[in-house]
């Protein structure tokens, strides 16, 4: 699923807003169950992510806890 652009609407996929944040899709799929991450459900397992939820995100502080991801070595 590609992001949804239009003049009103502004959407992340999963693994788009995963990419935007530097995470997995897991965890964005945990921070949506956990309404860390407002999104609209589609289906049964895809998401509409609000661009401005994303970019809300992006703004709050990140601590560099765990593993690093495949590729950020």
């Amino acid at each position: 699923m590609s992001t949804v652009q239009s003049a009103e609407f502004d959407f992340f996929s999963v693994p788009e807003a995963a990419d935007a944040l530097g995470v997995t899709d897991g965890r964005i799929r945990q921070m949506l169950a956990a309404g860390e991450l407002r999104g609209h459900k589609l289906g049964e397992k895809n998401w509409a992510i609000p661009k401005a939820e994303v970019d809300k995100q992006k703004a709050l502080p990140r601590s560099k806890v765990g593993r690093p991801r495949t590729g950020d070595q």
